[in-house]
């Protein structure tokens, strides 16, 4: 029963991209996929795999080359950089996502990012996650 006053988490249904994600899960290697918003707004995204710890951290640089946001995998400290971690409190995983721009933009290209809705696509991408997990049965 939820409490008065707790917020409730409502997921839109999203069309399912007709592409599969792929993941090459190692330092250097590449994660891909199409993100499907709606029916017109399409992009692909990813990343480049900067340090893997199992069970603890995931760091990537987040982009595509020929997607959103662009990335120059020579360039890789020009691009957001992605740090997932994971902690154990009372049996239960805590997953924090922190995103870092880079230093060298300007404080309108932050301004012009955030207006892109990037905050909001990144908690809509944590809920259906949290989502998916709470529905999901783990067997030992």
């Amino acid at each position: 029963m939820d409490r008065p006053g707790t917020p409730r988490l409502v997921l839109q249904q999203q069309p399912i991209p007709d592409e599969p994600i792929k993941v090459d899960l190692r330092v250097g290697g590449v994660w891909r996929q199409r993100m499907v918003i709606d029916d017109s707004t399409n992009f692909v995204t990813g990343g480049i795999y900067r340090e893997i710890v199992e069970d603890e951290r995931l760091v990537f640089t987040w982009g595509a080359t020929d997607g959103w946001p662009k990335i120059d995998p020579e360039r890789l400290d020009e691009s957001p950089l992605v740090t997932v971690t994971l902690s154990q409190i009372s049996g239960k995983t805590e997953m924090t996502v922190h995103v870092e721009l880079p230093a060298s933009i300007s404080e309108a290209e932050v301004h012009d990012l955030l207006s892109l809705g990037i905050q909001n696509g990144w908690h809509d991408t944590v809920d259906r996650l949290a989502a998916k997990f709470a529905s999901t049965s783990v067997t030992a």
